[in-house]
């Protein structure tokens, strides 16, 4: 069957002299063992994605779980923000100029009765596809300032708590008046509130996304720029718009392990960034020598990462501060 397909559609067809070429993606399933009943059928119905023009691409079973898969998540997602399953985990800061956790960034979390833990890689493409980041934004901004208010952060001497900003909550035109007024709720300072941009976001010329920024700048809240080394990286950004922080993306530090020229290159970059007094932030940090390599290539650096903890629940996370005793050198 295949093979007679593929045969079928490889020469164009004329049509009142138009000469026309088909593109097939066909999806073969054993039944019942791979479509048990005719629930399945709208499942059949996507269109996949069709790498190189190819003239015709065979689906089997994977193909067909992978889009199950992505609607039981779709579906948890949906059940998460009215059931408030949604989690914010905390992962540490820590300055090597002070030789302390001086703050946290606050990550989405998504526990389904049913699928258990999702990750975030896997829930927030499909949230943006579906439309649904605005509603759990607010969620996570809630769970945020609650726990600013819990004064956690004045306890430990945390000077602010970083949340992602996606693209698609700054085309929301009512995003800034929501997070203040989530702030005024709990009665929470923008110091303490320093949001994670994309640079897509940040040079993002539409209106609602050019006033958000605007007006949460205005009310006192800063911004990081997040995922720096991948994509375009453009240095002008940084003349456009001011920075608490710039977050090296994990890239950056592991390509510098495989070659001199990635080590120079990133040596090179913390070395500029820092001449023009912008503060950093290297991710993905796992190793004291990663730690020692970046101390001694900037002593003010700030570092995020498995070395000093992963991401952990607010009880965890509080515990870890209240043992935490600084590096040993």
């Amino acid at each position: 069957m295949p093979q007679s397909l593929k045969t079928f559609f490889k020469k164009p067809y004329d049509l009142n002299g138009l000469s026309l070429k088909f593109f097939i993606n066909a999806t073969f399933l054993k039944v019942p063992d791979e479509f048990p009943d005719s629930d399945y059928l709208p499942y059949l119905v996507e269109v996949p994605e069709n790498p190189n023009n190819k003239e015709i691409i065979f689906h089997g079973a994977d193909y067909f779980a992978a889009i199950q898969r992505r609607d039981e998540v779709e579906k948890a997602i949906r059940d998460g923000i009215h059931q408030k399953n949604f989690l914010l985990y905390y992962q540490p800061i820590y300055s090597a100029k002070t030789n302390s956790i001086i703050a946290c960034e606050g990550l989405a979390r998504l526990h389904d009765p049913t699928l258990g833990l999702i990750s975030p890689g896997e829930f927030i493409p499909i949230a943006e596809k579906a439309g649904l980041m605005n509603e759990i934004g607010d969620l996570i901004y809630d769970m945020a300032c609650r726990f600013i208010a819990s004064g956690v952060m004045k306890k430990y001497q945390l000077s602010y708590l970083e949340v992602n900003l996606s693209v698609f909550q700054l085309y929301n035109q009512n995003l800034a008046s929501e997070i203040l007024e989530t702030m005024k709720k709990y009665d929470v300072s923008p110091e303490y509130i320093n949001l994670e941009i994309t640079e897509s976001a940040a040079v993002d010329s539409a209106l609602a996304s050019a006033k958000n920024l605007q007006k949460l700048a205005e009310a006192g809240l800063t911004f990081s720029l997040d995922d720096f080394g991948v994509g375009y990286s453009n240095y002008s950004i940084l003349d456009k718009m001011t920075f608490k922080n710039v977050k090296l993306d994990i890239s950056l530090l592991s390509n510098a392990k495989l070659s001199e020229k990635a080590s120079a290159l990133h040596t090179g970059l913390i070395s500029s960034l820092s001449s023009i007094g912008q503060s950093l932030i290297q991710e993905g940090v796992e190793t004291k020598e990663d730690l020692l390599s970046l101390k001694k290539t900037n002593p003010d650096i700030m570092i995020q990462g498995y070395y000093f903890s992963r991401p952990l629940p607010e009880k965890d996370f509080v515990e870890y501060l209240e043992k935490f005793q600084g590096v040993e050198f």
